[in-house]
């Protein structure tokens, strides 16, 4: 038995050496391993924060207008229906989602052929207020605006035209509540419009029925919105009584399609053939005359046939940042947050989120990684090999070229006799 201890030993010590020699040779891959993982999930999260959370891709947007358009040459779809006032009942500037600043969209409505605009920010009145000043100081015999306020939440989006208070957004709010809010519009003197059922209904907002809203108390049904038509909606305000409206419901990136017609009659100062203008009706007649519920519209779905034009600057801030955003780009294509529409009360979304994590792909990514990581460590040590090799091919190149006296040096028999001649 002692024997074979005796024999096994020194293979357990050759083992050991062995064991301590791979570990130290594995020691340095495996810190360059760990500090290139840190590095690299340090790099993926401040990309995909700054990826869903990108600067301004530009400082200035502005809009270029080199087209006037006359929707005049439409036919009404009533074709006997007379008007003077071409109205837009529905837009978005800057203040909410939309692209335009308050004055540009004065400047697009009035040379798409309105004299006439609602200004229907979501959730706050501010837009509409700063429209319809600058409308007042610039622009009076052109256009006439009215400040709106688009209430939306998860359930509907509802227009109230001429209130001059806010009222509370609500994301889920029931039936009870958005009863409220319609009574609140209406004490404070204010229109309302129930906005795009196709729309609401595509979104999958939990809207109620035409025929609810019209129990609660709507005023208006908007029946045509951008591109597409809801005849079901316009058969059942025409056949009910209710006012019918046509919008854009303008954020920037679309053509006019739609036209809502009113009529103030006993005008002296009104030419047909002339150029629309707005300098023979007030604020106050484009009120009156819409709550009145007599409208008409006109309807080309194709469109004006004009598209917003540009000026773009690009932001530095969003061109510093780019390579970052690019690399959250990378990152979140490993994933997909899946979210219902915006329901623009403090930042929130219509129903639940859920995140969708392509595994496969994650997968592929670490093995390339690795696969990556070990052809460099193999590609270093070569590279490493090769330098031990050729600094020790110099040391011996300068080995041998020593000369004699080094030799001698070395030796301890520098400027000494070879023998000692004394002996």
């Amino acid at each position: 038995m002692a024997v074979l201890n005796k024999i096994m030993i020194p293979d357990k010590e050759k083992v050991l050496q062995r064991l301590k020699w791979l570990w130290l040779l594995l020691v340095p891959s495996l810190r360059r391993l760990i500090l290139t993982v840190v590095i690299a999930t340090l790099v993926s999260v401040i990309g995909v924060l700054i990826y869903n959370s990108p600067p301004s891709l530009y400082t200035s947007y502005e809009l270029v207008i080199n087209w006037s358009y006359d929707p005049r040459v439409l036919i009404p779809f009533d074709s006997n229906f007379t008007y003077n006032i071409l109205l837009d009942s529905h837009c978005h500037t800057t203040y909410s989602d939309g692209s335009l600043t308050p004055e540009q969209n004065i400047q697009w409505h009035i040379a798409n052929g309105y004299n006439a605009m609602f200004v229907t920010d979501h959730n706050t009145l501010s837009g509409g207020i700063e429209t319809q000043k600058i409308a007042r100081e610039k622009y009076n015999d052109q256009i006439k605006v009215l400040v709106g306020y688009e209430w939306s939440n998860c359930r509907v989006h509802l227009n109230f035209i001429g209130i001059n208070e806010s009222i509370t957004p609500i994301q889920d709010p029931t039936d009870e509540e958005i009863q409220d809010a319609i009574n609140q519009a209406h004490q404070q003197g204010g229109i309302v419009v129930y906005n795009h059922r196709p729309w609401s209904y595509w979104a999958n907002l939990g809207q109620p029925t035409v025929q609810q809203f019209a129990s609660w108390g709507v005023d208006y049904f908007d029946i045509a919105n951008t591109y597409y038509f809801d005849m079901q909606t316009f058969l059942y305000a025409r056949e009910n009584g209710f006012g019918i409206t046509t919008a854009n419901d303008f954020h920037g990136g679309t053509q006019a399609t739609g036209w809502t017609l009113l009529n103030k009659e006993n005008v002296t100062n009104y030419n047909s053939s002339a150029p629309i203008n707005a300098s023979y009706f007030t604020e106050e007649d484009l009120f009156q005359l819409f709550k009145q519920k007599k409208t008409s519209f006109l309807y080309q779905v194709t469109g004006s046939g004009y598209d917003v034009g540009s000026k773009l600057t690009k932001n530095p801030k969003y061109n510093f940042y780019s390579p970052w955003i690019k690399v959250g780009s990378f990152f979140h294509s490993f994933y997909s947050l899946q979210r219902g529409a915006a329901s623009f009360v403090n930042g929130g979304s219509c129903g639940s989120q859920t995140v969708t994590i392509d595994e496969s792909a994650i997968k592929s990514c670490v093995l390339w990684f690795v696969v990556l990581f070990l052809l460099g460590e193999i590609f270093r040590s070569i590279i490493m090999f090769i330098v031990k090799y050729i600094k020790m091919k110099r040391a011996q190149r300068a080995q041998s070229s020593r000369t004699i006296k080094e030799w001698q040096e070395d030796f301890g028999v520098v400027d000494q006799p070879l023998l000692n001649l004394e002996l």
